[in-house]
């Protein structure tokens, strides 16, 4: 009995709240030490690149191309303000902006359902956001997008029954930096708004109000999309942005559908490993009935909806904050049930819960925490996505071409491009919209053909892995035998590149590879 006073007075103290701060912080840094310096996988590269060439007097969509709408490109542009060349700035920013998103996600879950489901939420929330198999701690869009989407939810719920003009301003703003981050956000926030107008209509019965209400929202939008594009429309590259972030995108999904439901059902089945705990109180919150249940489940499914056809993991990150706060408040509802009267009871259970929860976790990614920043990289992606040779195939291409001289990497790895200081003597700074099937493949192919023509690069890096989309590409192979022909008449191969034994990137001299080299990029200066 003295054990369990001893328990209950130490749950009782207000300190114990500073502690737990500390305690949360030192949590989120160790889901994170390892990550701020490991390689840039090929969405950083392509981001990084697209940013590069604003310095150099270029325009991003015109001079390159990217799928993404232009606020990743800013992110990287600032990242490079803060040290060039550096890995760990975009890192540190998507760190901070994650942090925000799980602080943000306790105070909406606090002012929904009390300070315990606060706790809880800001405990699970690092878990489901920083997930190593959804690629969830690279600096990608939905990390950034993330930030503005949960702001918007938090305006509502805080500021619903206050109908100001302001909120309703701020609102579409927020819509607008989530959308323009990934436009996957677009069907969710869709949904969050016409419910918020709809509320507004059911407390007020006012159409004035409600027009009112919308005209504010729409203002918002207009104001954040003009200033973020405002750069793209004065420079003329919206003609070329709409081409890749809309026109190619609608192809590129399309193409995805037929990974479904495969790639559905092997994430589903990672999530339910990982945190049994929070789906199963997510499908329980049916019966336990907490606050905004119906449109925090709606919200969730139309997220789902709006993902399930992916192939890369960290899409999945839409769902995450409605799978955090439905359990949240139906941990908090599950709890009063129990009928449990002493508070520090309900502390210590809160408490079980969270540390549960997180060692269930833990047994599924225990690795993470020891390794490397390189050895990180590879126990993410794979020695077949060739990150931790990049850097290398840089400091070549650096040691064999002039600064000012274009280059060209058959393959997806833009970070090469990036790291080397060389421009592309493409557009297409990736060929993954070439591999891909879809109706632009072989127009693309072409005009990259056409490109290698007109400006004849000093150097062609060729990658050999399949993660790369080059050499696999489904047929007409157009860009492949114009290569194939190219390499053989106009270029010398000095050297590939690999990993070794200790998974370390190491150089091989043309004169020793070998069939027996395992290589992932080789080097072909022009004759």
């Amino acid at each position: 009995m003295a054990n369990i006073e001893i328990i209950k007075k130490f749950f009782s103290k207000n300190y114990l709240s500073i502690l737990v701060v500390i305690l949360f912080l030192a949590f989120f840094f160790l889901l994170h030490w390892n990550s701020f310096d490991s390689p840039w996988e090929r969405d950083e590269g392509e981001y990084a690149y697209s940013a590069w060439l604003m310095t150099q007097d270029k325009i991003p969509y015109r001079d390159s191309f990217v799928q993404k709408p232009p606020l990743i490109i800013y992110t990287y542009y600032f990242s490079q303000l803060i040290k060039p060349l550096a890995l760990w700035p975009p890192r540190v920013l998507g760190f901070i902006f994650t942090l925000s998103s799980c602080i943000l996600l306790a105070m909406i879950a606090k002012k929904l359902y009390g300070p315990k489901a606060a706790w809880f939420a800001l405990w699970v929330s690092p878990l489901l956001l920083t997930l190593p198999s959804l690629f969830a701690l690279a600096a990608n869009t939905e990390k950034f997008m993330l930030l503005p989407l949960i702001g918007l939810l938090a305006l509502f719920v805080f500021y619903k029954d206050e109908d100001k003009k302001i909120i309703y301003f701020f609102a579409g703003a927020l819509s607008s930096l989530a959308i323009l981050y990934k436009p996957i956000a677009l069907m969710t926030i869709t949904v969050l708004l016409i419910y918020w107008l709809s509320y507004n209509w059911r407390s007020n019965k006012d159409i004035n109000k409600l027009l009112v209400a919308g005209g504010y929202i729409f203002f918002g939008v207009l104001i954040t999309v003009f200033l973020s594009l405002a750069y793209f429309i004065f420079n003329g590259a919206m003609g070329d942005m709409w081409q890749q972030v809309v026109v190619y995108n609608a192809s590129y999904v399309a193409d995805m559908k037929r990974y479904f439901p495969g790639l559905f059902f092997h994430y589903l089945k990672l999530f339910l490993n990982s945190w049994p705990l929070i789906i199963l109180l997510t499908v329980s919150a049916f019966i336990l009935r907490p606050k905004l249940l119906f449109l925090l489940w709606f919200l969730l499914l139309v997220s789902l909806l709006s993902v399930c056809f992916a192939t890369v993991g960290h899409y999945y990150l839409l769902i995450m904050p409605f799978l955090i706060l439905i359990s949240a408040g139906a941990y908090i509802k599950f709890i009063d049930k129990l009928e449990v009267k002493e508070e520090e009871w309900k502390n210590v259970i809160l408490a079980a819960i969270v540390i549960i929860t997180i060692s269930i976790s833990f047994s599924m990614i225990a690795e993470q925490f020891f390794f490397s920043p390189q050895g990180l990289s590879i126990w993410i992606y794979g020695e077949d996505n060739p990150f931790n040779e990049s850097d290398l195939v840089a400091q070549k291409i650096k040691e064999n071409t002039k600064l000012g001289e274009k280059i060209f990497i058959a393959g997806s790895e833009p970070q090469i491009y990036y790291f080397s200081q060389r421009e592309s003597v493409s557009k297409f700074d990736i060929t993954y919209p070439v591999s891909t099937k879809t109706v632009w493949a072989d127009i693309y192919q072409s005009k990259i053909i056409n490109d290698l023509n007109k400006n004849k690069p000093a150097a062609i890096i060729l990658s050999l892995r399949s993660s790369s989309g080059f050499l696999n590409q489904a047929p007409p192979i157009l860009l492949i035998d114009y290569l194939s022909l190219d390499l053989k008449n106009n270029f010398r191969l000095i050297g590939g590149v690999g990993l070794d034994s200790e998974k370390k990137a190491f150089w091989e001299d043309a004169g020793r590879i070998s069939q027996q080299s395992d290589l992932s990029f080789l080097l072909y200066i022009r004759k």
